[in-house]
């Protein structure tokens, strides 16, 4: 029985998933790409990533699938199939050197880590000269649009509130929240003046933002980021 269990899970996890953009599963037709995973052994997966036509993404050496837990090396691919990152795991966090390069091949940038701690870094451009470091990380953006629109967004989607209206209040708030993987707002939080009406409609305003950003990046992948904001709302 226990053969046959081992079996089937091997068999099974060579069928391919489709995903749309959001990395949301859909069918094949609808698909911006696909995932396989192979079985290397009884202690190791791949998980190969495909865009539509079939070039490589990324390939992702796994211990675990589920929760998967990265150990060994993580290639990323241009959509040329020219090698973009080279990262290697243990245990989920990030070891030994990471490698970016540009699309001709050529290094671009060096980071150094120990259990996800930077010992070093350094870039280079493509004639192989050190240059200021090339930063990995790339924001998320409202509608790909620059943070200064979002920011307009939220003050000319306020409503104000009619009682704080009636009483001529106004209101300063800080505002945290995150873009997750997937680019939905989560982990909302509001401090400030403690008017109720205030960070109710403050509340509101970001969660319509929800579906509406693309998310961030680091170190080439799909990352959670946090923003944090300072608003004034005044009449």
């Amino acid at each position: 029985m226990t053969c046959f269990l081992l079996l089937t899970t091997t068999l099974l996890a060579q069928q391919p998933h489709y995903f749309n953009k959001y990395g949301k599963e859909t069918d094949q037709a609808k698909a911006d790409y696909s995932e396989k995973i192979l079985s290397i052994d009884s202690n190791l997966f791949l998980i190969v990533k495909l865009n539509k036509n079939g070039d490589t993404l990324s390939t992702i050496s796994c211990s675990s699938l589920d929760p998967i837990i990265r150990d060994g090396v993580t290639k990323l691919y241009y959509n040329n199939n020219k090698l973009h990152y080279l990262k290697s795991y243990s245990n989920n966090k990030l070891n030994n050197k990471l490698k970016r390069f540009y699309e001709s091949g050529q290094m671009m940038s060096i980071v150094e880590f120990n259990r996800d701690s930077v010992l070093n870094k350094c870039s280079y451009d493509e004639k192989g000269i050190e240059i200021d470091y090339i930063d990995d990380r790339v924001l998320p953006k409202f509608m790909n649009k620059p943070i200064g629109y979002f920011r307009n967004y939220l003050l000319e989607n306020f409503h104000y509130p009619e009682k704080a209206v009636r009483h001529d209040k106004t209101g300063n708030y800080k505002i945290e929240f995150s873009i997750a993987e997937s680019g939905s707002v989560k982990d909302i939080t509001i401090s400030g003046d403690k008017i109720p009406e205030f960070e109710n409609e403050i509340a509101r305003v970001l969660k319509s933002t929800d579906g509406k950003w693309i998310t961030g990046y680091l170190y080439g992948e799909p990352s959670e980021m946090k923003y944090n904001m300072t608003l004034h709302f005044s009449f």
